[in-house]
């Protein structure tokens, strides 16, 4: 691969990781509450798209072009997870902010405690939950594959995809707790929450409808 075809594979590896998608908006409503949260579940989504990419690169992620019903149905799971955390997320702003009315403060409302390994699964499954991650890198790997790929280069263009994703995932992470923390006086997560959950919901029934 030459220095040329690396920088363009690494323009669209940075295009894949700050599109907006679920991991953008779950990382925003984790951090929200918990920086170290957003930093786990962004570690888990890496992990589910180093997943898709040795699927990728070994050809198995090959059976979803070729049996539209596993991808279909792959979807259909991925979409109704997306709706069942957006769903959960908007349950508990609401019962957070009743809660935080009758007992705490004005301005300082609370959301339950989340455990860093549910963060840590949640991460996993909606990532590996996309067909559209393994799309990706059936569509973007083979181009910049030499003729006879070595094992090093399909490390490099693995790294450089994850390695993209880990930054904007923690730098998402820092910037949201900062948000979070500061935004209308302390209720920043809720607000985070809410939106985040909100478009999770939509996300989840576009991916199944569409």
């Amino acid at each position: 691969m030459t220095g040329a075809e690396f920088i363009a594979f690494l323009g669209a590896s940075v295009i894949l990781a700050v599109t907006p998608g679920p991991d953008t908006f779950l990382t925003l409503r984790f951090a929200a509450r918990s920086v170290r949260a957003g930093l786990v579940y962004t570690a888990a989504a890496g992990l589910g798209v180093l997943v898709w990419a040795v699927l990728a690169l070994t050809g198995v992620a090959a059976l979803l072009e070729r049996f539209p019903d596993v991808r279909t149905g792959l979807t259909w799971v991925g979409g109704s997870y997306l709706v069942f955390l957006g769903v959960t997320a908007l349950f508990q702003v609401n019962r957070a902010r009743r809660g935080s009315a009758a007992h705490a403060p004005a301005g300082e409302p609370r959301l339950p405690a989340r455990s860093l390994p549910m963060v840590f699964r949640t991460g996993l499954i909606s990532s590996l939950t996309n067909p559209k991650t393994g799309l990706f890198f059936l569509a973007l790997l083979p181009p910049f594959l030499p003729a006879s790929p070595s094992a090093v280069d399909h490390v490099l263009l693995v790294a450089t995809v994850v390695g993209c994703m880990l930054v904007y995932g923690a730098g998402l992470s820092v910037i949201a707790g900062r948000v979070g923390r500061y935004l209308t006086g302390g209720s920043g997560p809720l607000i985070v929450d809410g939106v985040a959950g909100a478009i999770l919901v939509v996300l989840g029934v576009s991916l199944v409808v569409l």
